[in-house]
């Protein structure tokens, strides 16, 4: 009876026990998941936050500097003195030529105010003096728009015009392209009154050359992060970090994700960018002399998974390659080509498009296919005599690499190039992304094909489809075992990400 009762007490003990640890398993199971949210993604928007604070305050310092520098005009008796007397001098020439003497004294004078203008109004392009009648009767860089005049002339269809025709007492005028200087240009207008007369107008031309140097530094944005100000009419009024060609008011960002950052305001989003790359995103809106500007903090998802992953290699990198998809198709694979490049051991060679690379009897070795899609790939067929494997007989990897940087690829183009790897074992796994990841790619770009299963592998690259294709096999009589194709989830990036959405499920 007593062993009953104990039974029961031991039983019922258990149970609670049991209960107990499975509650603890969830509460750190939870705690972990958390843990790895805060550390990948709230961090990151945290850090595009403090960035976008940071840079939002030096764009309203660095704004209202200009702002005040165009207002000094206003009280300015050197400028007035010399809009006067400018018009005059440009009225009286219309019917009399000006003597030696009136042209030299002219000359003379607005040579002093250039150096006045220089000292004064550096943070400015240009500075234009026009009359109430359009006649842009002066300006410092005697560009197209000289001796034009704005209401009749090629610049009369233009926003400008439409703003000086209201008469203001003062204003900004967003940035636009501006033809006679060939660049984006904003303005600050200024009316000159003689007593309660308009004699006209102060306009200084604000190039947006400052302004973009200014949102273009790129410092705790890492490699992949940028920063865009984005105007009302949804265009960028700075350079994108990944396009080689000014984007200046000639690049519309994602209308659908401009859109929705305009109607919140303030944020933080996910979202896929001009590139078609996952990003992270912290965004604000804020008014600027009268316009609104969107400022977006950036950073790819890729990046921060790779820095996720550096820090905890260890313990991620065998989890990730558990998590690969073993993707068998349950026939052989067929060709479509002729076209075919034999790969031989300790040996690379490069294909192009229409063509196929293909290497035999993969057993100790590992293949390693270098690739850039409608362009070029590099297969190679490493012996455990490489450097991948410990020893120094052969670098193959690094061999490829080094005629891809010089060759075949300018910087910004690295990220469309893809790798993989195809092994039945793991040997050469570490030295592979140690090359690649400190080589500056990421997780994302890195496929493994891997069977344990297996003794040997036949490998096929068709250029076209962008596909790796494994018929694995045991020995000793080459008996399939299996065919796999890549995919995008045969990506490191992928399966980093899929353990990541497991925790936290």
């Amino acid at each position: 009876m007593m062993l009953s009762i104990d039974r029961k007490i031991f039983n019922k003990f258990s149970y609670w026990s049991c209960f107990i640890s499975a509650i603890g398993i969830l509460i750190l199971h939870t705690a972990f998941a958390g843990e790895i949210e805060n550390e990948i993604y709230a961090n990151t928007f945290s850090r595009l936050e403090q960035v976008k604070i940071q840079k939002k305050a030096q764009l309203l310092e660095f704004c209202e500097s200009v702002r005040r520098q165009a207002g000094n005009i206003r009280s300015d008796r050197i400028m007035f003195d010399f809009f006067i007397l400018k018009h005059r001098y440009y009225q009286l020439q219309k019917n009399t030529p000006p003597t030696e003497h009136a042209r030299c004294a002219m000359e003379e004078y607005q040579t002093n105010i250039l150096l006045h203008y220089a000292e004064n109004y550096i943070q400015f392009y240009d500075l234009l003096l026009i009359n109430p009648d359009g006649d842009i009767f002066f300006t410092i860089k005697k560009q197209a728009d000289y001796h034009d005049n704005i209401f009749r002339g090629s610049l009369a269809s233009s926003s400008f015009a439409a703003y000086l025709k209201s008469n203001p007492a003062e204003g900004y005028l967003d940035f636009e392209y501006y033809h006679p200087s060939d660049e984006p240009a904003a303005f600050f207008v200024e009316p000159v009154y003689d007593g309660k007369t308009l004699m006209g107008w102060f306009v200084l031309q604000w190039a947006v050359n400052k302004l973009n140097s200014l949102i273009t530094d790129y410092e705790n944005l890492g490699n992949t992060g940028e920063i865009f100000l984005v105007n009302q009419d949804q265009y960028t009024l700075n350079d994108a970090r990944f396009i080689g060609d000014s984007t200046v008011l000639t690049k519309h960002l994602n209308a659908q994700n401009i859109q929705l950052k305009f109607q919140q305001r303030v944020g933080n989003l996910m979202i896929r960018d001009y590139r078609g790359f996952s990003c992270l995103t912290s965004f604000e809106v804020f008014s600027v002399m009268g316009s609104e500007w969107l400022l977006i903090t950036k950073i790819d998802e890729d990046e921060i998974l790779n820095e996720y992953f550096l820090r905890r290699q260890q313990s991620l990198q065998s989890q990730i390659i558990e998590c690969l998809p073993r993707n068998y198709t349950p026939s052989p694979i067929l060709l479509s080509s002729s076209k075919i490049k034999n790969v031989d051991m300790d040996e690379f060679r490069k294909v192009y498009p229409g063509e196929w690379a293909q290497t035999q009897g993969v057993s100790t070795c590992t293949v390693f296919i270098a690739s850039y899609p409608e362009r070029f790939a590099y297969m190679a067929h490493i012996s455990p005599y490489d450097r991948i494997y410990g020893n120094d007989e052969t670098d193959i990897v690094a061999q490829i690499m080094k005629r891809i940087h010089m060759y075949d690829v300018v910087q910004y183009e690295l990220r469309n190039l893809r790798f993989f790897m195809v092994a039945n074992h793991l040997r050469s796994l570490d030295s592979v992304l140690h090359y690649l990841l400190q080589d500056g790619f990421f997780l994302s770009q890195i496929h493994v094909l891997y069977n344990p299963q297996a003794d040997v592998a036949d490998v096929l690259f068709d250029t076209h489809s962008h596909e790796v294709e494994v018929t694995w096999m045991n020995q000793p009589n080459r008996q399939i075992v299996g065919f796999q194709i890549s995919s995008p989830h045969t990506s490191l990036g992928m399966g980093l990400k899929g353990i990541i959405q497991r925790m936290g499920g």
